[in-house]
């Protein structure tokens, strides 16, 4: 016989979201029923746990976006929650460097970023001449508070933060079907039937087929797989290195990344893919070794692949669609699609963004 139980609010998806926001959930109302759904056996197990970690300064968005509001706006929740969830930031800032050759495109995005609200300044040649023995750099700017956290251990606080305040966390569990009712959700969960007032799909690179469970179409995901190699020779790693940006923005370019043991890393490229699948082939691997020494002054041979993440990517009406995507189509639902980088940075802004859809709170 199939259990049925009743509660205040689902969220569908264990991620750096759905953890963000059961947090700030059971903070403004800790009487709430909340349960965390998630068909994978640990939280963030996709995009979450497989990224740069880097919290960006809202550089690159369009002014009146989503995400350039909910980036700048989480860089400084950030500050307060990792005092509170007992996580380091690493305040390393980044250079976005560039040659003559893209001399327009460099200032360009030196005034976005500052009409932006970003602390960036130009570099002088002395810094740039010790940036130059890692990549060319002809030109280059400083925003400062671009950061660095650890991925897994920003998962492991938030889990322990959300179970301690008596969220409902339920790992390989998957929501097979979802109904709407006439005055709440019926949610079919493994061998459980869930009752919910309110529901949030916060389901990363599955959310657009759970909207497509309620009847809701006009959505495509498109899947970028990314890979990063890591080096244990020397190099600079007191700041980031970041190439100008795609043009579509499909990708930052391929940047340095930093480990808090100041091991230095590469990636991520950006690879169409179809499915989720988180294999390091060989011919990506040589691939991704010739583009990072094509970028940067380092010996292929001091390379080694470390591991592959997948962003997803939304298509709306048959054109890729930039922003963040953050709509109540249907009343007391919530969903969060598209939220790729820099949700990371975004995660505490956003949580607190979807209270506005819900009318009791």
């Amino acid at each position: 016989m199939t259990e049925r139980v009743s509660i205040d609010v689902a969220i569908v998806g264990a991620g750096i979201i759905g953890l963000s926001i059961a947090k700030v959930l059971k903070f403004k109302f800790p009487n709430y029923d909340i349960a965390l759904f998630d068909k994978m056996s640990y939280v963030g197990d996709h995009a979450s746990g497989r990224n740069s970690g880097v919290l960006h300064a809202g550089l690159y968005y369009p002014k009146n976006s989503l995400k350039k509001k909910l980036c700048i706006e989480g860089q400084r929740q950030w500050v307060l929650w990792a005092d509170e969830l007992g996580i380091e930031i690493k305040k390393c800032g980044k250079y976005i460097v560039a040659t003559l050759d893209d001399t327009e495109n460099f200032l360009d995005l030196f005034e976005q970023a500052k009409s932006n609200g970003a602390e960036v300044e130009l570099v002088e040649q002395k810094k740039l001449e010790e940036i130059n023995k890692f990549v060319q750099a002809d030109l280059a700017f400083f925003s400062s508070r671009t950061a660095v956290v650890d991925p897994s251990a920003v998962l492991k606080s938030l889990e322990r933060t959300v179970v301690e305040k008596e969220v409902m966390l339920l790992l390989n569990h998957e929501v097979r079907n979802i109904k709407k009712q006439s005055d709440n959700f019926l949610l079919e969960v493994n061998d459980l039937e869930v009752e919910s007032k309110y529901v949030i799909n916060a389901a990363g690179a599955g959310a657009v087929a759970i909207r497509e469970l309620l009847g809701l179409s006009g959505l495509r995901r498109e899947l970028v797989k990314g890979h990063y190699l890591k080096t244990f020779s020397k190099f600079f790693n007191s700041s980031l290195l970041y190439p100008l940006p795609e043009k579509n923005l499909k990708g930052l370019g391929i940047h340095t990344c930093i480990d808090f043991d100041g091991t230095v890393k590469f990636g991520p490229d950006t690879v169409d893919c179809s499915e989720i699948d988180y294999k390091f082939d060989k011919e990506h691997e040589q691939s991704m070794k010739e583009k990072v020494s094509k970028a940067f002054k380092i010996d292929s041979n001091k390379l080694h692949a470390d591991f592959v993440g997948i962003r997803s990517k939304l298509i709306k009406g048959g054109q890729s669609y930039s922003d963040f995507w953050i709509e109540s189509p249907l009343a007391n639902y919530v969903e969060l699609c598209g939220i790729e980088s820099p949700g990371l940075t975004s995660a505490p802004a956003i949580a607190n963004y979807i209270l506005k859809y819900f009318k009791v709170f």
